[in-house]
């Protein structure tokens, strides 16, 4: 009756073990080891049947993260975003820009800015005077 051969986890990241990088590289499945021992003109040979299963972690999210930030879809995806936020920045900035030189325009021409119907002490911008009462 043959006995089991039972071989701890291995690191198939890690090339120090070529034994390692062999069941790694195949996968799953059934294999058969064979080992030859010579010794003194005298030849001992050994073989075992190994199953083997190969687990593969899944990646973590930051692995798949750069995963797909490298390939060509995360590089469209990273293009467009750097292309809305300059265009996004460049728009806040434009319309900044004409808000101050509306501001500036009515300044100058002395323009009510407030709505129809709001006196300019409570326009926006404009602090509403207190109310002016007799003394008691």
């Amino acid at each position: 009756m043959a006995s089991p051969l039972i071989i701890e986890e291995i690191d198939c990241k890690s090339k120090d073990w070529e034994l390692a990088e062999i069941l790694c590289s195949q996968r799953s499945g059934i294999r058969e080891l064979n080992l030859t021992i010579t010794d003194s003109g005298f030849e001992t040979k050994l073989q075992w049947t190994v199953d083997v299963e190969v687990y593969i972690p899944a990646p973590t999210f930051i692995e798949s993260l750069f995963s797909f930030l490298g390939s060509s879809s995360g590089i469209v995806v990273i293009l467009f975003v750097i292309l809305s936020l300059v265009g996004g920045v460049a728009f806040a900035g434009m319309k900044i820009r004409e808000n101050k030189m509306i501001a500036e325009a009515y300044a100058e021409f002395r323009v009510n800015q407030s709505p129809p119907g709001v006196p300019l002490s409570t326009a926006p911008g404009k602090f509403p005077q207190p109310p002016t009462s007799a003394p008691f």
